[in-house]
């Protein structure tokens, strides 16, 4: 990804040794820090019988159809009352949001004064509450069926974005999108947002996402993994990593600090392909070790990331590209036409018209190997995951990038096979 302008200022992120998957890990809440977002959070809505999204309708589980259209779910009953859940958990995460928002903006003065004068019981009695009636309904959606829970997930992710879009703007709702799975300081400061999201703000935001918070530096989020209507699996957190990336890409900083002594600066290696695929073949990189039956090893360390890893890479580059062709499209408008219209079941094609790791004949076409798979440009898909390896953990310069990326392809080819047998 080439970077907008040179002139903007080196930041400086804290020593990495991470992973780019989120792992779902303890309870605890995200670190409240300094933070520019306003997010308006709405009431918690009483619950609704007519649904304003176009995934709900007949014929659950059917075979979507390629000229157009998801298949859809409405009439299970597992989904619905997952479906109720979520929607409630979404409004019920606003409403604390707001309070949270209400306290943590108030000036050094207020909140000395409340501190004095217990002014602020009454908005932690609020909170401690909500975050009560949250945890009720976070049991009652671990007792639910995890896949009806996923797709109503992604229902409402749809919902939320569409609404966040239109209080936030296009630029802070694809921002917030991203912090609430991915919020840590390593992510934030390269994407040029150093201070993240506070807890009230990502709340406020009522994006779906699993219970259990992930800390740490690699992560600092929820995890994302949903499903589409039509029950594929995708992990809308990587997703929202390259809407983030693309929408906002001028805020990117060119270059950051290694916190080494005296600090190196380093050209920044957060990208639009690192945030996404590159990155995730960088972390399977990172977890095989040298030794024996790398490629064994490698295919392990592929699966290991989870379909809705690369689900959710491909997805997400598919329509950072698309807003790149069209920068004017909405949010709503790219993601309603990608999924709403069933246009990610051709993933796969698509990401071969624009990938930089694909080849391609004289004319620009992606070329195809015998078997009618994409090429894939191994040496560049190795030389770039495995320099960002490194960044990750100096401790993968010996492990055996090529396996990797072999393992990746093939990954990639049995995706196609399946694709062209449904």
């Amino acid at each position: 990804m080439s970077f907008v302008s040179s002139t903007r200022k080196p930041v400086s992120i804290p020593s990495p040794e991470i992973s780019s998957k989120s792992k779902a890990a303890g309870g605890e809440a995200p670190v409240t820090a300094k933070t520019g977002n306003q997010v308006k959070a709405e009431k918690a809505p009483a619950p609704q019988t007519v649904f304003r999204d176009g995934f709900e309708g007949a014929g659950a589980g059917a075979k979507a159809a390629k000229a157009g259209g998801v298949a859809q779910v409405g009439n299970d009953p597992a989904y619905r009352e997952a479906l109720k859940t979520q929607r409630e958990l979404s409004g019920l995460r606003q409403e604390l949001g707001r309070v949270q928002l209400e306290l943590e903006n108030r000036n050094p003065l207020e909140k000395a004064r409340d501190a004095i004068t217990g002014g602020d019981n009454d908005e932690e009695k609020k909170i401690n509450e909500l975050k009560a009636r949250i945890s009720t309904l976070e049991n009652v959606e671990r007792a639910q069926p995890a896949e009806a829970v996923e797709r109503a997930r992604f229902t409402v992710f749809m919902d939320r974005m569409g609404e966040l879009e239109k209080t936030m703007g296009k630029s802070a709702a694809a921002t917030i999108a991203r912090q609430t799975y991915y919020n840590s300081p390593v992510w934030n400061v390269g994407g040029g947002t150093p201070f993240g999201a506070s807890e009230g703000a990502i709340n406020a935001a009522g994006l779906p996402h699993s219970p259990d918070y992930s800390s740490g530096v690699a992560v600092g989020g929820y995890s994302g993994r949903m499903r589409t209507p039509d029950g594929q699996e995708v992990d809308m957190g990587h997703v929202a990593c390259a809407l983030d990336w693309q929408v906002n890409e001028k805020r990117v900083p060119d270059n950051y600090l290694l916190p080494t002594l005296p600090p190196t600066r380093i050209p920044n290696p957060f990208n639009l392909q690192t945030v996404t695929l590159t990155g995730d073949v960088a972390s399977a990189i990172k977890n095989t070790a040298r030794g024996d039956n790398a490629a064994a090893r490698a295919d392990t360390a592929i699966g290991n990331e989870g379909k809705e890893d690369w689900y959710g890479d491909i997805d997400g580059l598919n329509l950072a590209n698309r807003l790149a062709q069209n920068p004017n499209q909405s949010l709503t408008q790219v993601l309603g036409d990608y999924y709403g219209k069933g246009q990610y079941q051709n993933r796969i094609d698509e990401y071969a018209t624009h990938s930089r790791y694909i080849q391609r004949d004289d004319r620009g076409q992606p070329l195809r190997d015998a078997q009618g798979h994409y090429v894939v440009d191994k040496k560049k898909l190795e030389s770039e995951a495995y320099t960002f390896a490194n960044i990750l953990s100096p401790k993968s310069i010996n492990n055996p990038s090529g396996e990797v990326v072999d393992a990746w392809s093939r990954w990639f080819n049995q995706e196609q096979d399946a694709a062209r047998n449904n």
